[in-house]
């Protein structure tokens, strides 16, 4: 049996073959589940940055590319009305749900969202 499961745009496949590992499956997939509404919180533009989500009001966005990107994060639920990037305290406007931010090579941008 095969199970393809979703998560932060990517496509897990499990393959079972024996109780324990059947097992695995589905713990496995029962976490995934849980977190996928929190991964859909918030997407990138870039397939080279990506964003996740940490509890209710933050996210790191991370590229992983040798390049600076500007980037857009579209925030895919109740936008919130300000962001502020926590590493340089430097504040974020967010317009229609989506936050741009220029990343540096392999850079990390900590984001809070109010």
């Amino acid at each position: 049996i095969i199970a393809p499961v979703y998560t932060f745009g990517c496509s897990v496949t499990l393959r079972q073959s024996s109780l324990l590992d059947q097992v695995t499956m589905r713990t496995v997939t029962a976490i995934l589940r849980a977190i996928l509404p929190v991964a859909a919180v918030a997407k990138s533009d870039d397939p080279k940055v990506y964003v996740e989500r940490f509890g209710d009001k933050y996210l790191t966005v991370f590229n992983d590319s040798d390049r600076k990107k500007d980037v857009v994060v579209t925030i895919t639920t109740k936008p919130p009305a300000k962001a502020k990037e926590l590493l340089s305290g430097a504040g974020l406007t967010v317009t229609d749900g989506k936050l741009k931010l220029t990343l540096g090579a392999e850079d990390v941008a900590v984001i809070e969202l109010d």
